[in-house]
């Protein structure tokens, strides 16, 4: 499926990135379940997402998780 995401690289993205996302969640909601519920929120965004720009993922990430 062109200008989807591939599965591959959604695996990549969450282990390179699922540390600055919790990070973030924890310091916005100041609580572990919350916080755990907002980066699978994050992650299940990505998957549902058809297009990334290369190089702004981390940006799209962070700005998704200060979103949830």
């Amino acid at each position: 499926m062109k200008g989807c995401i591939e599965m591959q690289n959604i695996e990549t993205l969450f282990y390179t990135y699922r540390d600055d996302v919790y990070r973030m969640a924890i310091s916005y909601t100041k609580s572990i379940q919350e916080a755990q519920d907002v980066c699978q929120s994050v992650f299940l965004k990505l998957m549902e997402q058809k297009q990334l720009q290369p190089g702004k993922e981390k940006a799209w990430l962070m700005q998704v998780t200060a979103n949830q």
